[in-house]
This record gives C-alpha cells, sequence and structure tokens, in this order.
C-alpha cells in the first residue's frame, strides 16, 4: 500500500494536463497512488489519463460522467487507500519536492493537518504566496492567527495541504457551486488536534487571462457568501470560544458581497431592473450592519458599499454601482 494518494480532479484539461502529471510523477517522494479523475472530458484529455497509467503502475484512472470538482474529488477519496492524501488541480503542478515537503512536515510535527504557501504562476511572472511559519499547535491555539491564514486564503483551497486519509469521513459537497472547498476544509479542521503550517510547498497555481476574464455573477451568489461567513463563524465560535470576533474574517464577507454586487452590475446576462431586484431582495438578509465598524478599506467605493448596506438601501447601492459602471 503507498503512503500517500495523490487526487487529481481532470476536466477538458489536454493543454495542461502533460506538463501536471509529469511533475507529479517525478517528485522526490515516489510512494504514492495518483488517481486521475475524468470528469466527462469531451477533449483528449482521456486518452492522456490512460496513456500516463500505461506508462507508470502508481497512475490509476477513473473515468466518470462530469459531475464536477467536487464530484471527481470525491470518486478520488472512494477509491484512496494511503495514510496520507494530496489534492492537486490540473491546471498547475508541482516542484520535485512539494509531495516530500508535505510529508515531512507531517510526520516529523506529528500534525493532523499541513498548511503551505504556494506560487502563483501568471505565464510571463511568479508570485510567491508564502504562508505564516507557525510550529506544530493545537488547534484551539490558532485563535490569534487564523484571522490572517483565512484572509490571505490559506484555510480555503485543497490543494496546498496535506490531509490525514483517516479522519476525511465525509465528502466535498456538490450542491454547492462555489466554496465548496472552504466547507470541506471546515469540516475537517473541526476533526483534527494540531496543525502545521510552512512557509512554502512549491506548489505552482496557475491563473491564466481566461480564468480571470470568466469570472461572473451567479444567481445564488449573495446566498453562498453569506453561507462561508456563517459556517466559519460558527466554526471559530465552536473552536476558540464563543466571545471570538475578527475583522479580518468580517471584511472577507464585505468583500464578498462587493465582489458579488460588482459581478452583478457588469453580468450582461441580467436585466436593470433584475439587477436591481437581486440587491434588493438579498441586502436585508445580509449581515453586514453586525459587522465590526473599523474596517480596512482600500477605497472610496468599499466605503460607500458598505454605508449603503448598513442602510439597507438597495437603490443607493444600485445606483452608485450604476454609474461607477458607466464612467
Amino acid at each position: 500500500m503507498a503512503k500517500l494518494s495523490i487526487i487529481v480532479p481532470v476536466y477538458n484539461s489536454e493543454k495542461s494536463l502533460k506538463k501536471c502529471v509529469e511533475s507529479i510523477l517525478t517528485q522526490t517522494f515516489s510512494d504514492f497512488e495518483l488517481f486521475l479523475v475524468n470528469d466527462g472530458s469531451k477533449d483528449k484529455s482521456p486518452e492522456i489519463c490512460d496513456a500516463f497509467a500505461k506508462m507508470d503502475e502508481r497512475v490509476h484512472v477513473i473515468h466518470k460522467i462530469n459531475g464536477g470538482v467536487s464530484s471527481a474529488r470525491n470518486a478520488g477519496l472512494d477509491a484512496a487507500s494511503s495514510k496520507y492524501v494530496q489534492f492537486v488541480d490540473s491546471d498547475d503542478y508541482l516542484s520535485e519536492k512539494t509531495s516530500g515537503i508535505l510529508i515531512d512536515s507531517m510526520e516529523m510535527d506529528n500534525a493532523d493537518l499541513v498548511i503551505g504557501g504556494y506560487i502563483f504562476d501568471y505565464g510571463d511572472q511568479k508570485d510567491s504566496h508564502d504562508c505564516q511559519n507557525i510550529p506544530t499547535c493545537d488547534i484551539k491555539e490558532l485563535k490569534d492567527d487564523f484571522g490572517k491564514l483565512y484572509s490571505e486564503y490559506f484555510i480555503n483551497s485543497p490543494w496546498n495541504k496535506l490531509y490525514l486519509r483517516e479522519l476525511i469521513d465525509f465528502r466535498f459537497d456538490t450542491d454547492v457551486s462555489l466554496g465548496e472547498d472552504l466547507l470541506f476544509n471546515l469540516k475537517y479542521l473541526s476533526k483534527i488536534n494540531k496543525l502545521s503550517c510552512i512557509k512554502n510547498t512549491g506548489y505552482y497555481y496557475v491563473i491564466t487571462k481566461e480564468a480571470t476574464l470568466s469570472r461572473s455573477f451567479y444567481k445564488n451568489s449573495f446566498e453562498i457568501t453569506h453561507k462561508l461567513y456563517n459556517e466559519t463563524m460558527s466554526f471559530c465560535k465552536r473552536t476558540f470560544g464563543e466571545e471570538f470576533e475578527d475583522v479580518r474574517i468580517d471584511f472577507m464577507y464585505f468583500m464578498g458581497t462587493y465582489s458579488n454586487v460588482y459581478l452583478l452590475m457588469k453580468s450582461p446576462v441580467y436585466s436593470s431592473k433584475q439587477k436591481y431586484r437581486y440587491i434588493k431582495s438579498n441586502i436585508k438578509n445580509l449581515q453586514i450592519a453586525k459587522l465590526c465598524k473599523i474596517m480596512p478599506f482600500e477605497t472610496n467605493a468599499q466605503k460607500w458599499l458598505y454605508k449603503f448596506l448598513k442602510w439597507e438601501n438597495p437603490l443607493l447601492v444600485y445606483v452608485y454601482f450604476r454609474i461607477k459602471n458607466m464612467r
């Protein structure tokens, strides 16, 4: 039995899949099984997966009908039999020591979870996104650092972490289209005793212009942002005490709402009436008025939206962003 299960969800990834898989197969830590979960791809991804399986006995291919990235990761978890689990996205790639760095940290620190930094790859430049070094600590001792890790996006993703397979007796929520990774990690964090944070794992997260431009507003975007905030705060209060507050988490909730309004107002899919109705129907369900009074605003637009949301005035929100977009 291999020591590590690496799970890669694959969907129409023919352009990046070869580089991704080759970076995994050339890891200095070699005692792993690799699951390539083909999630109903319509390009040459299935053939690429099968070719790698013929080349290397560590590679196992799961072909399934399209169900989304959460469904694909769940299929990989169902098949995984190793002590540790690592997730890799098919757009990304690893340095040759990534898996070894994660496992060494897990075993040296006797941790239940390892969280690490990573590198943004924009194609023409690379930007290291280093995680703060936190020696192995009890989960309850993370109280002062959780907000920083959360606001800098180290908590959310599954691919900058190493998990213990035996603690994953649940799955990714396939009914949630956004934020399912965070919900998965909050469930996992609820089960652990110790975690370790390391500066960088050598994981390369690829950011393309197409992916950046494809961001769009979904009809349940406000609802999901609200759900993620509530789930995060529920976890924090259970773990760190009912008195727990952190302006960084509050600000992330506000910025998620800001992004929703911005994307909605930019969307060509909805009419002006529909946009106003979305804002009006969601504004009173938000908890902006309950957030910390001191916010680290970066722009005047953020300050004004915060005021309009606190006043629960959908017309001001709509008009302000309508004028802002026209300019």
